[in-house]
């Protein structure tokens, strides 16, 4: 992780605290998240990974079946 990158995670990590404290709905917590790149998604994340071949795709029905 560069600098950068720890500088933006932790801005998002104030922002996202912020928000909780301030009450707001969890949506808002995701958005706030997922514009920081701290949340990825089910499906996109195993979108990476069949892409790169790291799993299979019944590896990612079998997740879902957990």
């Amino acid at each position: 992780m560069t600098w950068h990158n720890l500088h933006l995670y932790l801005g998002t990590l104030r922002r996202a605290r912020e928000a909780i404290a301030a009450g707001r709905a969890l949506a808002d917590v995701q958005q706030i998240a997922r514009e920081g790149r701290a949340l990825v998604q089910f499906g996109d994340y195993a979108r990476h990974l069949l892409h790169k071949q790291i799993i299979s795709a019944s590896e990612v029905l079998l997740s879902l079946a957990d």
